[in-house]
């Protein structure tokens, strides 16, 4: 009897051990793939394939990385890191992290978080010296939450981000008072992506460590996972490894023009540096295995919370999870991008499956790699079809213009880019040229060839669409009108510039043949035409610089020339006025000092107007 006990005993055994191998078996064998099913055995040959087929045509080089958990499933280097001298990238070739950088701000402030340092719902004035702000506009709280889901309230700001001389580059704090942008939207609602308020975050780091932002991230983030060949710091002089490499490694511009390097006040928002390898330490610290705690937290569940909704527009969409971007593939992602003036990076990961895409390119915005990459990884989103009825798409129809662009001063004139919303049919639109379906009431899903998909929302209010959420910032109609007169007010600059430079010709000849014998009215209409043929060619030298990561100082004098020329302008056109009140004009006279006289007006009205003097 005993005998038969432990004979069934020991075949019961036999069998459970032969199901538990089994099951780890098909377990391991599971993790082998990536999300999109790649075998991680020919992941190289399909990585390979794809990159090379941009390397030397789009892309001057890239480093690319795929992870699971702690372990690099795959890495490798492509292309140049100086393409004149034939230089490759190797695993010591440095990339700008760009925004990706706004990812240590974060890290950092969840470790605040979990010391009761730091409480994301608290007023962030409670944090920061006092009248701190000086633009505020609206009395609602701004709380860590709003910074880092994007929703201060702040303009967009196109000074003072990037400094080409290094003796210009000032300490946060003092980068913030300069870089202060104008507050345009009450705190929570509209997701406007911003530079500033990932470095007000970094900013509030230091308030309450007291230590320098990136003393703090050497401290608690490279030193934790022995980070040694990244750098933080705005002149990188903590690490003499990326100040040498830095400068070894060229970035390019589109054509593989090498672009010269810029230095970041605002550093806590793109200015970090490193190598792809440090990169992987970091992410994997972010997707620990099951059971284990990232090193950097000490709790488990705080990078659950960190990973969790912390902003959704609607239901079942992309939203942020405290400073990292949502996306939906065939598993939900967490990312970040990247770009600087001559370098990309963009970092993918899906938590729950443990899965990581890197990637590092000395090209700027670079996509083709960027974008096209982690489709492959992560494979397309698919989502169920619906049932109920579908709204008509009739109502999205019109123009939009994004919501993170500046609101104030000259630069808000530069914001022409507008994307047109045709419909297709009734559950069907095309924005410029990129076609949508709706798979639910006003959610919409765009897929390219190679699978990659994007989703748009529409928030809609008694019939009218009161914006439009892209998987990263809003959208928001625009009339026609409005169209029309930006479009009016740029068409009226450049005739002025051809009636200045041909007014000016003219005045310069009329008064060189009649130096000696010239009225007053007739100095004064050259005096007219060339105080407007300078301020025009001002105006266009101001916008010119402005796409050159100028500072506020750089521009200064243009916005000085500016403001003279409409005082000059202004005074002669008076002059002009009471001349024409006290006597009378030839009448083949008459015509040009009328038309002179009002294109000079206009152009006021329009620099004042247009903030084109600040």
């Amino acid at each position: 009897m005993h005998k038969i006990i432990s004979r069934t005993m020991f075949t019961l055994l036999l069998f459970v051990l032969l199901m538990s191998s089994l099951s780890l078996k098909v377990s391991a064998e599971e993790t082998n793939y990536t999300p999109s099913g790649i075998a991680y055995s020919e992941l190289k040959d399909v990585i390979d394939n794809y990159v090379n087929e941009y390397i030397g045509n789009t892309t001057a080089g890239a480093s690319v990385a795929v992870l699971q958990n702690d372990e690099t499933i795959f890495k490798s280097n492509y292309g140049y890191s100086d393409i004149k001298n034939k230089i490759p990238i190797t695993d010591n070739t440095v990339f700008e992290w760009g925004s990706v950088t706004k990812l240590f701000v974060w890290v950092s402030v969840m470790q605040l978080v979990e010391e009761d340092k730091l409480d994301l719902n608290e007023d962030i004035k409670v944090y920061l010296p006092e009248n701190f702000f000086k633009k505020s506009q609206f009395k609602q709280p701004i709380t860590m939450l709003n910074l880092m889901n994007h929703n201060g309230g702040w303009e967009e700001h196109l000074t003072d981000l990037f400094n080409s001389n290094p003796q210009n580059v000032k300490s946060l704090k003092e980068t913030l008072e300069i870089f202060e942008p104008k507050q345009v939207y009450k705190p929570g609602e509209v997701v406007s992506y911003s530079n500033y308020g990932a470095g007000l975050a970094a900013y509030i780091v230091e308030c309450i460590t007291g230590m320098d932002f990136y003393e703090y991230v050497n401290q608690y983030i490279f030193d934790v996972l022995d980070m040694k060949k990244t750098s933080i710091h705005p002149l990188q002089e903590d690490n003499l490894f990326i100040q040498k490499n830095r400068q070894l490694t060229k970035g390019y511009s589109n054509g593989f023009k090498e672009r010269p390097i810029y230095y970041l006040g605002l550093y806590p928002a793109g200015g970090a540096i490193g190598t792809l390898s440090d990169m992987c330490k970091f992410v994997s610290a972010l997707i620990p295995k099951d059971g284990e705690t990232s090193p950097l937290f000490k709790k488990e569940d705080t990078l659950d919370f960190l990973f969790s909704k912390s902003y959704v527009p609607t239901d079942d969409f992309p939203g942020i999870s405290h400073g990292f971007w949502e996306h939906y593939y065939s598993v939900r992602t967490l990312e970040h991008g990247g770009n600087t003036d001559s370098f990309s990076a963009q970092i993918t990961f899906a938590p729950e499956e443990g899965v990581a895409v890197l990637i590092m390119s000395n090209q700027a915005h670079e996509r083709a790699i960027c974008f096209g990459l982690k489709d492959k990884i992560f494979g397309s989103y698919k989502t169920d079809n619906f049932d109920g009825e579908l709204p008509d798409s009739s109502i999205v129809k019109g123009n939009y213009w994004s919501m993170r662009r500046t609101h104030s001063g000259f630069s808000q004139w530069m914001n022409l880019i507008i994307n047109e919303v045709t419909v297709v049919d009734e559950n069907t639109i095309d924005i410029d040229g990129d076609v949508y379906y709706q798979i639910r009431p006003y959610v919409y899903q765009y897929t390219d060839k190679g699978g990659a998909s994007e989703l748009i929302y529409l928030d809609v209010i008694n019939g009218q669409v009161k914006s439009m959420y892209q998987e990263y910032g809003e959208y928001e109609p625009i009339s026609n009108l409005v169209v029309i007169s930006r479009l009016g007010v740029m068409a009226f600059l450049v005739f002025s510039l051809i009636y200045f430079i041909f007014a000016f010709i003219i005045s310069v000849i009329y008064g060189l043949k009649r130096k000696n014998n010239l009225s007053i009215k007739a100095k004064r209409m050259i005096i007219l035409n060339i105080v407007g043929f300078v301020s025009i060619v001002n105006t266009g030298i101001l916008f010119y610089r402005s796409s050159m990561y100028p500072s506020y100082n750089d521009l200064k004098i243009h916005f000085i020339v500016n403001i003279i020329a409409v005082v000059l302008i202004m005074f002669t056109l008076c002059r002009n006025l009471i001349s024409a009140i006290k006597r009378k004009t030839e009448d083949k006279r008459k015509i040009g000092y009328i038309l002179a006289n009002i294109i000079a007006v206009l152009y006021v009205v329009i620099i004042v107007a247009c903030g084109i003097y600040k």
